[in-house]
């Protein structure tokens, strides 16, 4: 088993190294910042994947790459799920991680992992590793790796909808018109088509609320100058 040091490598390795202090940071604060426990997990996921593509990059020989690219599934299949995760208690949802829910959540990742790890018995997620020059293999992909990048894409979209309607830096004005309180200025998707949005990739997993997390109150200056189109609340 022997690495070599190149560019990749080390790139993967500092962003590992910035990623454990997120986590570390995160870890600390957790117990005053909702969704605090998720991120620093999802973090430590990161640092796992960041850590073994490095490993990967700097790996001579096909067999030790495809070893350290098992070893980053842990990495990699965990951040999609505790993105989900993060979103989820970030806007405040305390009751959306029953059993069926996070059964739900999990069984991809996991089955991925599994899949991963024993591949040569079936080739579901790589079908073949082709040295390709400059110490590169190529990988290519059975169709489970598919199944993986679909439900990837799909929680990655789903979490960012839900954080998006956490975000206070929108005051509602009318339907899905909302005015930003920095710069004054209209903006627009955090009303109900980022909810219809949700509902349509998270079902199961729809607010009791019918509006976005907002503020409390409008800033004074917003009341004001806005009077009766804006609603403060």
């Amino acid at each position: 088993m022997g690495f070599i040091e190149s560019g990749p490598a080390i790139a993967l390795w500092a962003a590992a190294l910035v990623s454990a202090v997120t986590a570390a940071a995160a870890w600390r604060l957790r117990a005053r910042s909702a969704g605090g426990a998720q991120f620093a997990a999802m973090m430590i996921g990161i640092v796992n994947w960041c850590l073994m593509e490095g490993m990967e990059a700097a790996a001579l020989g096909v067999d030790t790459k495809v070893l350290f690219s098992k070893l980053g599934y842990i990495g990699t299949c965990s951040v999609a799920p505790l993105f989900v995760s993060f979103a989820l208690a970030y806007h405040g949802e305390r009751g959306s991680f029953g059993p069926l829910r996070m059964l739900l959540i999990w069984t991809i990742p996991v089955a991925t992992l599994l899949l991963a790890g024993t591949n040569e018995w079936h080739h579901l997620v790589w079908t073949s590793f082709s040295p390709a020059g400059r110490n590169l293999v190529l990988y290519g992909h059975g169709p489970w790796y598919w199944v993986w990048v679909a439900y990837a894409a799909m929680a990655t979209c789903g979490a960012t909808a839900v954080l998006l309607q956490s975000v206070p830096g929108c005051i509602p004005l009318s339907g899905d018109r909302h005015l930003s309180s920095s710069s004054g200025l209209p903006c627009r998707g955090l009303g109900p088509r980022s909810t219809s949005l949700r509902r349509t990739l998270f079902p199961a997993w729809t607010s009791r609320r019918s509006g976005s997390r907002l503020p409390e109150a409008c800033s004074s200056w917003a009341c004001r100058d806005f009077g009766s189109s804006t609603s403060c609340r």
